[in-house]
């Protein structure tokens, strides 16, 4: 099946969020080919689309918009044509909260927050956010959660599309590319300086990751960069399947040995907070059994760790570049 565009799909489920007619549409998608159908409900109704049968009055004027739908109704496969959701599920007030939410200024935040717990609570909040110069950022928040409910939808469905985003606590989250090296080469750089300044100088001491580690990573997608304002901001690799690393681990035991997923390579550049935490959801979406390992005097990613529901199971040998049995602690996410 062909992938649905899923900035276009975005764009015709904000339409529908945006709608203040009193007309009312019902639109579906064909997941094989992401062609798009729009009905009047009523047009539909007559067309003999829903069980309980046609009580509209069927006016000549629209008849060829009937017969349209009427062809998609003698055609429509619930197996592929699926519904839009309906515009309350759009539920733009909660977008709304989390743009509160996510303000770093306090002030500012609750002069938001006051104006959504009101009458009219859409106009207030657009006025809000206008007054404080904040228009243009919350349309741009409110299209990255826009987006990312889509995401979520087309997984709910089984519909594949592209371009594989997804839009994490603020954080835009997709396969790293060759181009991006650059930018990328710059986070280990900052991340390495971190770990150095923090009491962690040894992690990644050998210059890992290493550039033909990552040029692999980016040809089997399993690279992944997080990016804030269109700025990379970090990046990590997760593979699904058996790590050889870990087919040995001492004074310990894995949780379980059903199939299970690996986060390698996290690392930050510092400008922006909870990439972890957005990084560990993104990984949830495939699988919760999740297995990382992590440097004795990384004690930063142990807390994060452990504050994230992962379990310590014991230690692993790595390669990074110093030595080939440079100790690691093990730890598994499972549910």
């Amino acid at each position: 099946m062909k992938p649905i565009n899923l900035k276009e799909l975005a764009d015709a489920f904000q339409a529908i969020s945006d709608d203040d007619t009193t007309t009312t549409y019902r639109s579906f998608i064909d997941k094989r080919n992401g062609q798009i159908y729009s009905f009047k409900e009523r047009h539909l109704a007559i067309a003999g689309f829903y069980l309980d049968g046609d009580d509209c009055e069927n006016c000549p004027a629209e008849q060829s918009e009937i017969d349209k739908a009427r062809e998609f109704t003698t055609r429509y496969e619930r197996e592929f044509i699926v519904p839009f959701p309906a515009k309350y599920e759009m539920r733009e007030y909660d977008m709304m909260e989390q743009y509160v939410k996510a303000q770093p200024d306090a002030r500012i935040a609750n002069q938001l927050l006051y104006a959504i717990r009101g009458k009219d609570a859409f106009r207030e909040f657009r006025e809000a956010v206008t007054q404080f110069g904040l228009l243009d950022d919350w349309y741009a928040f409110k299209d990255g959660a826009m987006l990312e409910r889509t995401r979520q939808w087309c997984i709910r469905n089984d519909i594949d599309y592209e371009p594989k985003i997804a839009v994490i606590a603020g954080y835009e989250i997709r396969p790293a590319t060759r181009e991006d090296l650059p930018e990328i080469n710059r986070v280990y750089d900052k991340a390495r300086e971190y770990m150095k300044h923090s009491g962690n100088p040894a992690q990644w001491s050998g210059g890992y990751p290493w550039p033909d580690l990552l040029g692999n990573d980016i040809e089997k997608q399993q690279l992944f960069v997080l990016s804030a304002q269109g700025k990379i901001c970090g990046a990590f690799a997760f593979i699904i399947g058996v790590d050889p690393t870990y087919a040995r681990i001492e004074n310990g035991a894995w949780l379980n040995d059903e199939p299970y997923g690996t986060i390698h390579r996290i690392a930050s550049d510092g400008t922006g907070r909870g990439i972890f935490k957005a990084c560990f959801e993104f990984c949830l979406e495939y699988t919760d059994n999740i297995r990382i390992d992590t440097h004795a005097d990384n004690l930063k990613m142990q807390e994060m760790l452990a504050d994230n529901g992962f379990v310590k199971c014991g230690t692993i040998y790595v390669h990074d570049g110093v030595s080939d049995h440079s100790p690691r602690i093990a730890y598994q996410h499972a549910q």
